[in-house]
């Protein structure tokens, strides 16, 4: 079957030579002298005076000082760090050198997250990090980052690491790097061709064995990938890299508890990859294994804290509620919905997000009805002006979930507040008359709402006749 496939598709593919010559004429990796020319900007996020100094020295040493941002500023505020990447714009070409330690590494990350989702097509960029972050190795590579130092180090090893990102790529660089590209075009017949050249004509390192191990992986040849994997393992430094691929293997091949021992190993290494620990968690409740899926969904969150911002968190922990639903693990998710709500540096858009998955996965009205209301109190108390809109859509919201848990009671028990249904809607009225005027569905709503005879309100079918919507 295979060999009929590759059969189809080589015959697409020119002779060997001219394919291969082509590859080599392809365009070379960045040299310092186009980083110049292409207006390239180094720019250096440290608040540390030795480690500033360092590498100041350094890139001044490689003629580029003109070319330098020292920023200084540790990004807490939003406005500076939207301002720090908007100002990139302009650069085709940009190198990002960040100094994580106690003080700054969530900001940082955060600040690097965004500038590779903004940038990474022109992006490199070089992580020095203490050995207590040296766990977040992956999530850096995963990033835009192209080398870690990791304290202490000599300025020599910073210098040869940015002279190494300008260096001329070497052939099987570029083949490799060709292949990964055949790859993700599905071009396999090409890949497959990079691949036994590689394999007939260059050393065996790490980033070749790992590329050989996903075109077997992507021809089916799950062996063969899996020999390639394990040889990866030599590099220790990147050993990582190599434990992913066989739980990727694993995965490919529906072998769960492999997957949870390969991702277990990767996470020895990379300890604040909170996707990582998210994943395992993920697969334990897919075997039922419910106390190992908390212990693995709590250090993803632990690690989270460490590294990025609140809000993230906050939303981590809501895909995390979302990964238990997926699993009918419903009390689980239960309890990280709350664990979430009593976080904090929760927006109004998680928020809301959060009371729609209590409503509509959790089936729990009375939980999103309250949330729905207090997202209107949050936005009748904010400083500048109110979101009448936003605002009148969440108290509508809030009197739907009520209408659905409390419609069919005469008497109405809630703990959290007195109000009816009714009583939402006459409150958007009274500030929004047009409310839903245009729309069939929300006008139908508010009648029923209003001509429940189990919790009658005259005030609001006063406001209704009087706007002439009842």
């Amino acid at each position: 079957m295979i060999i009929d496939f590759l059969a189809k598709e080589t015959k697409c593919v020119p002779s060997r030579k001219t394919f291969f010559e082509g590859i080599m004429a392809q365009e070379q990796f960045s040299s310092l002298a186009s980083f110049v020319s292409n207006n390239g900007k180094i720019c250096i996020l440290c608040r540390e005076m030795g480690i500033r100094k360092t590498i100041t020295t350094m890139v001044n040493e490689l003629g580029l000082s003109a070319y330098v941002i020292l920023v200084t500023d540790d990004f807490r505020e939003s406005k500076a760090h939207k301002n720090f990447i908007n100002s990139l714009e302009e650069y085709k070409e940009l190198l990002l050198i960040l100094d994580f330690n106690n003080e700054n590494s969530a900001v940082y990350f955060h600040l690097l997250d965004d500038i590779y989702v903004k940038y990474q097509d022109k992006l490199k960029a070089i992580a020095i990090v203490d050995k207590a972050y040296h766990g977040l190795i992956s999530l850096l590579y995963a990033r835009g980052t192209r080398a870690v130092l990791i304290k202490p180090f000599m300025p020599n090893d910073l210098k040869s690491r940015i002279m190494s990102l300008f260096a001329e790529a070497s052939i099987l660089d570029r083949l490799i790097e060709f292949g990964k590209g055949c790859l993700e075009k599905q071009e396999h017949g090409k890949a497959l061709a990079i691949c036994q050249k590689i394999a007939a004509e260059y050393e065996q390192t790490h980033p070749a064995l790992l590329f050989c191990g996903d075109v077997h992986l992507a021809l089916g040849e799950y062996r063969k990938a899996g020999r390639c994997y394990i040889r990866g393992l030599q590099d220790e430094q990147l050993s990582f890299q190599a434990y992913a691929s066989l739980a990727k293997l694993c995965s490919v091949t529906k072998r769960k508890r492999g997957e949870i021992f390969w991702l277990k190993k990767f996470a020895q290494i990379n300890t604040l990859d909170y996707t990582n620990f998210e994943k395992i968690g993920d697969l334990c409740l897919s075997l039922n294994k419910e106390d190992e899926a908390k212990e693995f969904f709590g250090k993803s969150i632990y690690a989270a804290r460490k590294i990025t911002s609140e809000d993230r968190v906050s939303s981590l922990i809501v895909d995390i509620a979302n990964v238990c639903v997926d699993h009918k693990s419903v009390e689980m998710s239960k309890e990280y919905v709350t664990i979430a709500l009593r976080n904090g540096h929760v927006d109004k858009t998680l928020l809301s997000e959060i009371a729609y998955f209590r409503m509509n996965k959790l089936s729990d009205p009375d939980g999103a009805c309250s949330i729905y209301s207090l997202l209107a109190v949050r936005e009748e108390k904010r400083s500048t002006k109110m979101d009448v809109d936003f605002w009148s859509t969440a108290l509508y919201n809030a009197a739907i979930c009520h209408h659905i848990a409390h419609g069919k009671l005469k008497m109405i028990k809630q703990k959290n507040s007195p109000k009816r249904a009714s009583d939402y809607i006459f409150e958007i009225l009274s500030v929004n008359p047009d409310f839903g005027k245009d729309d069939p569905s929300i006008n139908e709503n508010i009648i029923s709402i209003a001509s429940n005879p189990l919790q009658q309100n005259n005030a609001l079918s006063a406001l209704l006749f009087k706007l002439g919507r009842l």
